[in-house]
C-alpha cells in the first residue's frame, strides 16, 4: 500500500534549501511506483521482457540528469543547475531536495558512499566565487569549503562553465574536488586547484600534486581507495594538436605516481574508465569501428592485457559508460541504438529506450538511464524470464 509523505523544509545559509521527506514504509518495503505518459514500471517492464541479464526495475519521473549513486544502489542523485534530488531507486520516490535560490548555481554534485551526504561545487552568481558544499540529506546540516574565484574565464561546457569543475566522493567517504583558476588566451589552464577534502567537514586535508599539464576531465577511484586517476588532455606542441593521458595519484597523502599514455595515436578519444575488482584500471577507447580496452596495474604502470574487439559498435556511438566490475559496456548511436555489451561472453543486449546518459552504481549491478522524459533504473538479474 502506498503510504503518505511528510515533507520537512530546512532554511540554511548560501541561498539554499533542503527538502527531507520522509516515508512511513521502509524504503526496501516499498512496491515500485511511477506512471509516466501513461506507463507503470511493471507495463515497460513485460514491454522490455526477455531471456535477459538487465531487467527495469523502476522508473522515476525525473528529467534531471543522473549523476551518482550511493555504493549500494539504493539512492541516486540527480542534479540540475538549480535543484539536487536525493531518489530511493526502488520505491521511485525523492527522499530529498536540495534548491538554489537564483544567487547559486550547481556545478557538479555527487552523492556520498553512505547515501546521507550530498557535496556539490557551487559558483557564487554575484562574485564568481566557488565554494564546496556538503548537505547531510537526513537533517539538512551544511558545511562550506572555499575553493576560490577563476580569474580568467576558460573553455566552457554548453552550460557555460568549464568542465574542469568537478568532484567525486572516494570510496572512503572523503572528497575530491577540482577547479580551474586561470586560464591563458587559448583557453589553456594555467592554474588548476585539485584538492582532498574531509567527507564531514568539508575541510582541505591536503592538496594532490599536479604536473603543469594535467587538468582532468574525468576521475575513477580504486575500490578499496588507495589510487586515484584522472584522464587529461594535454598539447603535443604541434598547433591543435592534443593527446589524452591518464594521471594517477596516491590518494592518501596526495602524491603523483606515475604518467599512463593508453592511446595509440591522436586518431583515438578515451570513451571512460574504472577500475576493476582486482584493483586495475580499465581503459577503453575507440577510432570510428575500432576499439580497445586496455587493463593496466597502476602500480608497476605495465599493460595487463589488450583487448581489440568488442561486438556491435558503431561509429556514432555516445555516452559509453563501463560497469565498475569490469564486465559490461553501455552505449548509444542514433543508428544501432541503446546496447549493452558483455565483455565477457561479447553477446549484445539491445534496450528500447534512447538514452541521454547513463550511469552506473559502483558495484556494476544497477544502471540509471536517463531518457528525455524520465529515468529508467535497470538491475542485474541474470536468469530472470518473463
Amino acid at each position: 500500500m502506498f503510504q503518505p509523505t511528510l515533507s520537512i523544509a530546512f532554511t540554511i545559509s548560501a541561498g539554499l534549501a533542503v527538502s527531507v521527506i520522509h516515508t512511513a514504509a521502509s524504503s526496501l518495503d516499498a512496491t515500485p511506483w511511477s506512471i509516466v505518459q501513461g506507463e507503470t514500471a511493471a507495463a515497460v517492464a513485460v514491454a522490455e521482457a526477455a531471456a535477459t541479464d538487465w531487467q527495469l526495475q523502476t522508473v522515476i519521473p525525473s528529467d534531471r540528469a543522473p549523476v551518482s549513486f550511493d555504493h549500494s544502489g539504493q539512492r541516486l542523485l540527480t542534479v540540475s543547475p538549480d535543484m539536487l534530488r536525493v531518489w530511493d531507486t526502488q520505491a521511485g520516490e525523492a527522499i530529498a531536495e536540495i534548491v538554489t535560490d537564483g544567487d547559486t548555481r550547481v556545478l557538479d554534485a555527487a552523492l556520498s558512499p553512505d547515501g546521507i551526504r550530498v557535496a556539490a561545487i557551487v559558483k557564487m552568481t554575484a562574485t564568481g566565487a566557488l565554494q564546496l558544499q556538503l548537505w547531510n540529506a537526513e537533517t539538512g546540516a551544511i558545511v562550506h569549503q572555499p575553493l576560490g574565484t577563476p580569474r580568467h574565464p576558460g573553455p566552457a561546457t554548453h552550460s557555460g562553465e568549464s568542465p574542469l569543475n568537478q568532484l567525486t566522493f572516494a570510496p572512503d567517504g572523503d572528497v575530491l574536488t577540482q577547479v580551474g583558476l586561470a586560464f591563458d588566451a587559448e583557453g589553456n589552464p594555467v592554474e588548476v586547484s585539485l584538492r582532498h577534502h574531509d567527507g564531514t567537514t568539508a575541510a582541505v586535508t591536503h592538496s594532490l600534486a599536479t604536473p603543469p599539464d594535467a587538468a582532468a576531465r574525468q576521475f575513477a577511484f580504486s575500490p578499496d581507495g588507495p589510487w586515484l586517476a584522472g584522464v587529461s588532455v594535454i598539447r603535443t606542441g604541434q598547433v591543435s594538436a592534443v593527446r589524452q593521458v591518464v594521471d594517477v595519484w596516491q590518494w592518501t597523502d596526495g602524491t603523483h605516481q606515475r604518467r599512463l599514455e593508453p592511446l595509440e595515436d591522436s586518431r583515438w578519444s578515451l570513451v571512460d574508465m574504472v577500475f576493476n575488482p582486482a584493483g586495475h584500471l580499465q581503459v577503453l577507447s575507440q577510432w570510428l569501428y575500432d576499439v580497445q580496452l586496455d587493463t593496466w596495474n597502476v602500480t608497476s604502470g605495465e599493460r595487463l592485457e589488450h583487448l581489440t574487439h568488442i561486438p556491435d559498435i558503431d561509429r556514432q556511438d555516445r555516452f559509453g559508460r563501463l560497469s565498475p566490475d569490469g564486465s559490461y559496456y553501455f552505449v548509444r548511436s542514433d543508428v544501432a541504438g541503446t546496447r549493452l555489451i558483455n565483455l565477457d561472453t561479447q553477446t549484445v543486449q539491445d534496450l528500447p529506450v534512447y538514452a541521454e546518459t547513463a550511469v552506473f552504481d559502483p558495484q556494476g549491478k544497477v544502471l540509471a538511464i536517463a531518457t528525455q522524459a524520465d529515468i529508467r533504473i535497470y538491475t542485474f538479474e541474470r536468469s530472470i524470464h518473463f
